[in-house]
């Protein structure tokens, strides 16, 4: 019988070798309901994050390192997630020891989890055991890496308090999230929200994306966009009205104080498509909220003023993912946009067959950090 080792937040701690670690010790509640004390490491950007213990173990005997992990997973395939294992002692230097480690790459669930269930919030749980023997060594180290994605270490339960959640392996929540990529969600596992081609007050799309998680998806092509109590007659505190108003000749026109409250209440993770036809204002300076993370925008076939454009470009912060195929950008408000705000790192922007103006594009390539890809095909640039 091999003996247990069970992962425990608190016998572990930043690594002091790494300098640019980023992590917390934080209670959570987890997909379980139960609250659990975790180590959430890493970032969208590409800090190099690890936790440490040393133990002392049995020589010659066999061991079972079990932990569970959230996260550890990012839309470009390009996260390190890693459980590493080394002898400190019997070797003439502790560099030794380390070139000797054993790693287990848990991205992808390359290493195989026991168990791989989905986190209820569009996102993977996976249970973990790896066993190793001592050998003639008896002080270890053993080691939790992220880097390029944010992942949760904590105690594994067992496999009978987990059966409740939903089996779902790494390759299908990919293809989950490839169709969210792609604008072909599903209409499963509560990700998907369709307004497209009804008539919906600024409010209730407020609300909507308030109280959607993260994951969702929500289809609002076509709609007929109005601002609360303006041209959509008296409304209820359900977001309803008494008179609809009259469908403009484009359902999806917004003005740019329009897109700035809709940009001001995207999250972290949220996942929206929308083409946006977008009329030029006075110039005011509006309120767009905080840059968001793990976004994905898909706003294909859009058309908007280069203020529009500048203001979604400031909102975008590490790791999202836009699709901006077959948009046009006009030069109206060029002399007025938004500065882009701080580098986005891990960023992914499709403009394939779009047109837009020379000094916008550079406003895009300054927002460009580590992992930034900009697709270009088929671009025209005025």
């Amino acid at each position: 019988m091999s003996k247990v080792i069970n992962f425990n937040a608190r016998e572990f701690g930043l690594d002091k070798s790494v300098t640019n670690n980023v992590g917390e010790r934080v209670f959570i509640t987890t997909p379980l309901g139960t609250a659990e004390e975790v180590w959430e490491i890493g970032d969208w950007k590409w800090s190099w994050s690890q936790i440490a213990a040393v133990m002392t173990l049995q020589k010659n005997t066999d061991y079972l390192l079990r932990f569970a992990m959230l996260g550890g997973i990012n839309d470009t395939g390009d996260a390190v997630s890693q459980a590493v294992i080394y002898a400190t002692d019997g070797y003439d230097t502790p560099e030794q020891g380390y070139e000797d480690r054993q790693i287990y790459a848990l991205d992808k669930s390359r290493y195989q989890p026991v168990l791989s269930k989905s986190d209820n919030d569009g996102g993977l749980l996976r249970l973990f055991e790896i066993p190793f023997n001592t050998g003639e060594h008896e002080h270890y180290k053993i080691l939790f890496v992220a880097m390029h994605a944010k992942a949760s270490f904590c105690a594994p339960q067992e496999y009978s308090v987990c059966e409740p959640l939903k089996d779902l392996t790494y390759n299908e929540w990919w293809e989950i999230r490839r169709k969210l990529l792609n604008g072909q969600n599903s209409r499963k596992d509560g990700l998907y929200a369709d307004m497209s081609g009804t008539n919906i007050s600024l409010g209730s799309i407020q609300k909507l994306l308030r109280e959607m998680p993260s994951n969702a998806y929500i289809d609002l092509s076509g709609c007929n966009v109005y601002v609360d109590g303006q041209d959509g007659g008296d409304e209820h505190s359900d977001g309803s009205s008494d008179e609809q108003p009259e469908a403009k000749d484009e359902s999806s026109l917004y003005t740019e104080r329009q897109l700035a409250d809709f940009l001001k209440n995207l999250g972290n993770g949220a996942a929206v498509t929308k083409r946006f036809i977008i009329n030029a204002d006075d110039g005011e300076t509006y309120d767009i909220g905080a840059s968001v993370d793990g976004a994905i925008i898909d706003l294909s076939g859009s058309l908007l003023t280069a203020r529009a454009f500048s203001m979604v470009a400031g909102k975008l912060g590490d790791g999202c993912v836009v699709k901006m195929t077959d948009m046009t950008v006009t030069a109206d408000g060029i002399d007025n946009m938004y500065p882009c705000g701080g580098k986005s790192d891990g960023t992914v922007i499709d403009l394939t067959n779009s047109m837009i103006p020379q000094r916008a594009l550079e406003l895009l390539n300054e927002k460009g950090g580590d992992g930034f890809v900009l697709t270009t095909d088929g671009l025209k640039v005025k």
